[in-house]
């Protein structure tokens, strides 16, 4: 995705802070899920996601630290847990250690109730966890599971029609703590929290 310089002084700058590969933003029953993942860092500070109504008037609604300098792809996960009703827009806001920004393309998204949702039990967790589905997944897709670093550390292909049956999943070579577990489809996302003891 392509970056906007918002000051001239980064005009100046041939290689810009973050080389962004996606940033989507997706409904998750009331929330809206939003991920992005970069390709390489350089002198990032910190993301603002922005959200806007019209698509003009952007405010802040989250902020995620940056991983400073690095050269290795990272995913980042967070929530918008107020979304507006109806279509939404979001943009990535950028911001180095100097103070310069630059932003992201603008993604539409619409908040609905057809979407993919599954739960997660137990959580918190041990050893085990269970991955249940409210409708059979229309398509086949994925389940995989980041650490709070944006490290993939566990990934299993699901079959279309996985329905309340739902899968399981080993985390028993996981340490203890935080982990986010996304299920994707080719027309939807999905992603919540989960803990382990």
């Amino acid at each position: 995705l392509d970056w906007t310089l918002a000051n001239n002084a980064s005009l100046n700058c041939t290689v810009l802070p973050v080389e962004l590969i996606s940033f989507t933003a997706e409904p998750n029953g009331e929330v809206i899920d939003l991920a992005w993942t970069t390709a390489s860092e350089t002198n990032n500070d910190y993301f603002t996601v922005e959200r806007s109504k019209d698509g003009i008037n952007f405010m802040p609604v989250q902020q995620v630290k940056g991983a400073g300098t690095i050269t290795y792809e990272r995913m980042y996960l967070t929530v918008d847990p107020n979304p507006l009703n109806g279509i939404s827009y979001y943009r990535l806001k950028q911001t180095d250690f100097d103070g310069a920004v630059s932003y992201s393309e603008v993604v539409a998204v619409k908040l609905k109730a057809d979407d993919t949702h599954f739960q997660l039990y137990p959580n918190p967790a041990q050893g085990l966890v269970s991955v249940f589905f409210a409708s059979p997944l229309n398509a086949a897709g994925t389940v995989k599971v980041h650490d709070l670093s944006g490290r993939e550390v566990l990934s299993r292909q699901l079959e279309e029609d996985v329905h309340a049956s739902g899968t399981d999943l080993d985390v028993s070579h996981l340490l203890t703590g935080i982990y986010f577990v996304t299920v994707q489809t080719p027309t939807s996302i999905a992603t919540q929290r989960l803990v382990l003891q």
